[in-house]
């Protein structure tokens, strides 16, 4: 459907759009197929909609190819694709982020002598402010990062700290449960106030602030999993116990609801208040219904963070696993995952402008996310730092005003966020492949840095474009699922990944335990039986890899079809007779059960050494004794041909063609070249002997060789 038409669907329709919905929903189940889809939704999303471009909507949203879509499927669809065309593509995709050119100026004693754990910017000093494990924070200026102070709170870890906008101050929390204010008006950070945590109150472990009509109040979450508004002002010496009774209360209890720390509490307007925990859970309260309103559960460990989207109305959150979340922040449907990183995410920042996620995990690594379409975009790894010491960060802050990272362990550094060129047209690597898809009508490229670009056929166009998914991989093999509605992208890492490529999220990886070695061909067939759609994958392990196409995020199931013993470079199935051919590097060609992994058949082509290996196949359906007939004819005098021109020396590369079947004809190219690129010839590779009796049986069954 052209972009135009999809635009046509806006915010303002979305009431009228949920009626229609729910009437088209006949039987209750909250899902619409494809049919009321576009029989009964499909007059209301734009005028002069053909059925043909409704389907094709139909079948972008149901990304997961189940045959229904729900109304938040709808609705999150609709609202992305607004807020992706809002955006300009010159300043999403493109950023990266870079060292910083800023030239040393502090000295070695300005520098944390533990580890920093939290990072804020204060913007009405423009300074960076470090909190550390040994009882101080430092002051930089934010934009050369030279040191201005050094101030000892005491010799408690630092929480973490917070500016008052009203009141000019800054508060921290200590270990030692102490809450401690600092007047910045005059640059004299001189403490003003300090109360302790008293009694059974847990240690305060996240600060936020409230601000209305009634002035400012903290708020915070403690170690027993409550969440605190502080009553008391901020002149508070000498410094004593919080107490509450019935005639002073310094404090109250917002809620107790998580049973283990609160990692962060913040306010966020269009939803509430927003409490993290290490007990898997992220509660969002509503402090004039004074309730928990939400509960989120997509965690199965302890969340250490989390950012909210407006643009998008999500939140990503962090923790103990290795994956980020995303899930819609008034539904708490889950949206999507961001794969990648092989420890515990221990810090997550936002760009508001962008919508880029940055996260850091324990292993020291940070990744930036497409937040549009769950995308790494680039990952820094301890070799990409200009200094060691620099290269073990504890946490991370993103400044918007000067669109810049910063990360710490002892002191701050900066990585700058910029534009890395303006060339968008297309792919910047070499193409591995270009499909057509006769479903959307588009051609889906994809190069060997993984970068996948959709092609409009009517003016060549480009409709969308993403990056990621194999790391630093290159894409080797790619193709459709049966029903062409999801890529398949694998790479020479033997990784295997399924796609939404309209709008480039990931679906699921086709995992297996044996040896990480090249994919050279991959393909998609419907086992009718089943019902259920099988995946085939074939490379350097000499093996045929096969899957269900289960609805899992990750398919760990598989079996193998063993039977050569040589690197297969290519694989053609014939459905209607359930065939599944396969080449190799030797020349050896065998044919197996499709669904069965039977072996029907194998053949072998003659050749000097290094010259035999088969780099295609191809099934030449003959629907009739006479197209056979000519078939056979014909395949005789091209192998002839081919032969004529392998002893003459004046091709690389020729085709051989072996006898038809009673259903087909296989046909097979066969390379002339000593060895492939980027993998030497293998001392063994000697051809396999061809068999005594050279005859194939007419119905494929036998052995043969050409």
């Amino acid at each position: 459907m052209a972009q135009a038409d999809e635009d046509e669907i806006n915010l303002e329709s979305l009431k009228l759009l949920k009626e229609i919905f729910d009437a088209a929903d006949e039987d209750g189940s909250g899902e619409l197929d494809i049919d009321e889809f576009c029989s009964k939704l499909g007059p209301h999303l734009g005028f002069n909609l053909k059925r043909q471009q409704v389907a094709q909507l139909f079948m972008k949203i149901d990304a997961n190819a189940g045959g229904t879509v729900d109304w938040d499927e709808f609705t999150n669809y609709m609202f992305l694709e607004k807020a992706q065309a809002s955006a300009n593509d010159e300043t999403s995709d493109n950023w990266r982020l870079f060292p910083s050119e800023i030239r040393e100026k502090n000295e070695h004693s300005a520098y944390h002598h533990e580890q920093v754990d939290k990072l804020y910017y204060c913007g009405s000093i423009d300074k960076y402010i470090t909190c550390g494990r040994d009882g101080t924070f430092r002051l930089w200026n934010a934009a050369d990062l030279k040191h201005v102070r050094t101030v000892t709170n005491g010799s408690s870890w630092i929480t973490d700290c917070l500016y008052l906008p009203l009141s000019r101050k800054m508060v921290f929390t200590t270990v030692d449960r102490a809450i401690t204010y600092y007047d910045i008006n005059r640059g004299s950070y001189d403490l003003t106030g300090r109360v302790y945590a008293s009694g059974s109150m847990g240690v305060p472990l996240a600060l936020h602030v409230l601000s209305g009509d009634a002035g400012e109040r903290v708020v915070y979450g403690d170690s027993k999993g409550a969440a605190v508004l502080l009553l008391c002002g901020s002149r508070e010496l000498p410094a004593r116990d919080l107490v509450s009774i019935d005639n002073h209360k310094d404090y109250i209890y917002l809620h107790k609801e998580h049973s283990d720390w609160i990692t962060k509490i913040q306010w966020i307007p269009e939803v509430g208040l927003v409490s993290s925990s290490l007990d898997t859970t992220i509660k969002t309260f509503d402090i004039n219904r004074e309730r928990i309103t939400h509960t989120c559960t997509h965690h199965t460990k302890g969340v250490h963070s989390f950012v909210w989207c407006k643009a998008y109305s999500c939140f990503a959150s962090c923790g103990l696993e290795r994956d980020v979340t995303i899930w819609h922040g008034t539904t708490g449907r889950k949206l999507g995952e961001l794969r990648g990183h092989t420890s515990s995410v221990c810090g997550i920042a936002l760009d508001d402008n962008l919508n880029h996620v940055f996260t850091l995990s324990i292993d020291k690594s940070i990744k930036v996310w497409d937040l549009r379409n769950h995308k790494c975009l680039q990952t820094i790894l301890e070799d990409d730092w200009a200094r060691h010491d620099d290269s073990q960060p504890t946490c991370i802050m993103y400044d918007h005003n000067r669109r810049r990272l910063i990360t710490a362990n002892h002191r701050p550094y900066v990585w700058q966020h910029k534009v890395i060129t303006q060339d968008r047209s297309g792919h910047r690597e070499p193409v591995r492949g270009a499909l057509y898809n006769s479903v959307f009508a588009v051609v889906v490229s994809v190069d060997e840095g993984g970068t996948t670009c959709v092609w409009n056929m009517q003016d060549g166009q480009r409709e969308g474009r993403f990056t990621g998914g194999h790391e630093n991989s290159k894409v080797t093999a790619v193709g459709f699922d049966h029903g062409q509605r999801r890529l398949v992208t694998a790479a020479n890492d033997g990784t295997m990944i399924m796609w939404n490529f309209n709008n480039g999220s990931l679906i699921k990886r086709f995992c297996h335990d044996q040896e990480p070695m090249e994919i050279t061909e991959l393909l998609f067939a419907r086992d009718e039986k089943r019902g259920s759609d099988i995946a085939y994958a074939a490379g350097w392990n000499s093996k045929v890899f096969v899957w269900e196409d289960e609805d899992d995020d990750v398919v760990d199931e598989y079996k193998t079809y063993d039977g050569h013993s040589e690197d297969i470079l290519a694989m053609a199935a014939y459905p209607p007779k359930q065939y599944l051919a396969t080449g190799d590097y030797q020349g050896r060609i065998v044919i197996w059960g499709l669904m069965t992994g039977e072996k029907k058949s194998w053949m072998s082509h003659r050749a000097e050494r290094y010259e035999t290996s088969v780099e295609r196949l191809l099934w030449l359906p003959a629907y009739s004794p006479q197209q056979r007939q000519a078939a056979s004819a014909a395949a005789a005098a091209l192998t002839a041909s081919a032969a004529t021109l392998a002893v003459g020396g004046s091709n690389p590369s020729v085709s051989s063609f072996f006898a038809p079947t009673a259903e087909a004809s296989l046909a097979a190219g066969i390379s002339q070249v000593s060895a492939r690129p980027g993998k030497p010839p293998r001392a063994d590779s000697n051809p396999p002997a061809p068999p005594a009796a050279a005859a194939a049986a007419a119905d494929g069954g036998g052995d043969g060789d050409s």
